[in-house]
């Protein structure tokens, strides 16, 4: 898969910059870039690529540093040395690694405040996308967001905010508009650094299309241009990402924001490989894992109507073979006998039992070769034939049969 990308960041009203940001393109050979030609084409390697935006909070430069340490962190943990094929050789190896980067930059952070008093309190969101297998997988903390836009699905919230405002949404007391000018929109309930509680990102996969666009960005952009108005100026854009990070930033200065404002944007530039993708390799494996379930379970079930049919023949065994007499029109259920003491009661289904050997209820089950003839009688309608008997283990003579049993 092909793709494009660009990222950049504004001061705005503020006097210094608390966010971050960083990009890597190839995370195969570990170059770290500030992307600025977003006409440049980057083919999606083995081990992807990677964008990742931080807010930073605190007084005086603590939010800068925060978010400093959790860019840094990233790179140590995605540089060539440390991102192993190991690390991606799985869907779940992918999320855990990524888990695991959030939860080490929050160590880091927390670690820093501990041992610099200057810093204290300091803390910073962040929010990562890691394209690989042409799948993006977002992990973040805090209210910096992820979205994803096309043409054909528009635009689409891939993070939910941390937030204390996104929480009142989520339980019906507030619109998203209301959300946006509330007086504690600034509360976040995650962040790295929060000293009483462990960092626990949350982990999307979304899966890529052609000409889609990803877009990560800091609250000073979304904190201040609502979600119509982002998608209006991708729409417009959608083929220019320089353009469309110049718009962003110029939009949301003109709706006042007071902000830092930091974005990145990711572009498929071409069809993304069905069968290469992880999703394709997930659904190859759930075929076959499904397959594989429907072979056991028809193993299973033959197993046990074997063992049934076995534990039924273990009752039972050959006790002779005779000749009998019995009608050629015989159909339904009826009588056969011989010259013996035995009455044998026949039926459509080819078994017979006898029911009265020698005064005993013993019941046989008897496979007639009904199409075997042996003699006639003088009867015409009546055929001698041969039967099979087999029956329970006890011991039992036939008398007339050419065999006898113990």
């Amino acid at each position: 898969m092909k793709f494009k990308l660009i990222a950049g960041t504004d001061v705005g009203l503020r006097d210094n910059n608390e966010d971050n940001f960083i990009v890597a393109p190839n995370l195969s050979v570990g170059e770290w870039i500030t992307p600025i030609d977003s006409k440049q084409e980057y083919n999606l390697e083995s081990k992807g690529a990677i964008m990742v935006v931080a807010d930073g909070m605190g007084g005086q430069d603590s939010g800068e540093v925060a978010s400093a340490i959790a860019i840094s962190t990233i790179q140590d943990l995605f540089s060539k040395e440390n991102l192993t094929d190991e690390v991606v050789k799985s869907d779940k190896s992918i999320k855990t690694y990524l888990k695991k980067a959030v939860i080490e930059a929050d160590k880091r952070v927390k670690h820093r405040s501990k041992i610099d008093p200057s810093t204290g309190n300091m803390g910073s969101t962040i929010v990562i996308a890691w394209f690989i297998n042409n799948a993006v997988y977002i992990a973040w903390l805090g209210d910096s967001r992820a979205y994803s836009y096309t043409g054909k699905n528009g635009l689409r919230r891939l993070s939910k905010d941390h937030s204390f405002v996104q929480q009142l949404v989520d339980d019906g007391k507030l619109t998203e508009t209301e959300a946006m000018s509330h007086p504690d929109s600034n509360i976040i309930t995650r962040s790295l650094g929060d000293p009483e509680s462990k960092a626990r990102p949350d982990i999307v996969v979304h899966y890529l299309q052609k000409d889609e666009i990803i877009l990560l960005c800091s609250d000073g952009l979304c904190g201040f241009t609502d979600d119509k108005s982002i998608f209006d100026v991708l729409k417009s854009n959608e083929d220019n990402l320089l353009e469309c990070k110049n718009s962003l930033i110029a939009e949301t200065l003109k709706k006042g924001s007071d902000d830092n404002i930091t974005l990145a944007l990711f572009k498929a530039t071409d069809d993304v490989p069905y069968r290469e993708s992880l999703k394709g390799k997930l659904l190859l494996r759930y075929v076959s894992v499904s397959f594989f379930l429907v072979l056991l379970i028809c193993f299973v079930v033959s197993l046990w109507w074997h063992v049934r049919v076995s534990e039924d023949d273990t009752s039972s065994k050959a006790l002779g073979t005779f000749d009998a007499t019995m009608p050629d029109s015989a159909k339904g259920t009826g009588l056969i006998s011989n010259d013996s003491n035995s009455v044998l009661k026949y039926n459509d289904s080819s078994k017979v039992d006898i029911i009265n050997h020698g005064g005993n209820n013993t019941k046989i089950v008897v496979n007639p070769a009904r199409n075997t003839k042996m003699k006639n009688t003088e009867k015409s309608k009546d055929t001698v034939r041969r039967l099979n008997i087999t029956g329970t283990l006890q011991p039992l003579i036939i008398t007339g049969a050419n065999d006898s049993v113990d």
